[in-house]
């Protein structure tokens, strides 16, 4: 009986491993990248800020959170640590927060001193567009509009995944 549970067990493994892994849309069979919906959303701070306004500048990091989720904060302070070096390397950070009040977002945003651009998908309407069912979660956008990956956690060779 315990032999027979093995294989079943092995195979639940994998697919628990690989949900959480980031699926690189260029190294799927597909010939080219999804389109990235565009969207137009408040900033935290005040202004708007658009998807389309990168295109064709700077390669872009969407990344979907919300302040209660654990493990967001953790991805959060990860991605003000390294923008600096994000900026550097040709690239915008976009956090999209979901569903939360503009002023607890901004409150957070004060608080934690982050720099990128973080705006308010009050509605959740963008997450929908991007299908997004998890938290956190992080897209790359190369300059021409089109998804290049999609995980998880912050890739930490993002360079490699524009430059094919």
């Amino acid at each position: 009986m315990k032999i027979k549970l093995l294989p079943g067990l092995v195979l639940l493994a994998l697919i628990f491993t690989l949900s959480f892994q980031g699926l690189s849309v260029a190294e799927s069979k597909e010939k080219t990248a999804p389109a990235a919906p565009d969207f137009t959303l408040p900033m935290a701070e005040g202004g708007t800020c658009s998807l389309a306004s990168y295109r064709g500048k700077e390669n872009v990091i969407l990344m979907f959170w919300t302040i209660n989720g654990a493990y967001c904060s953790f991805e959060l302070e990860g991605m003000r640590d390294k923008y600096s070096e994000i900026k550097k390397n040709n690239f915008e950070v976009v956090a999209i927060n979901i569903k939360e009040r503009d002023t607890k977002v901004k409150d957070f945003v004060l608080k934690e001193k982050f720099t990128f651009p973080v705006v308010l998908d009050t509605e959740g309407s963008v997450s929908k567009m991007y299908s997004i069912r998890a938290l956190p979660v992080f897209l790359i956008i190369d300059k021409e509009g089109q998804i290049r990956w999609r995980g998880y956690t912050f890739p930490v060779e993002y360079l490699k995944l524009v430059q094919q």
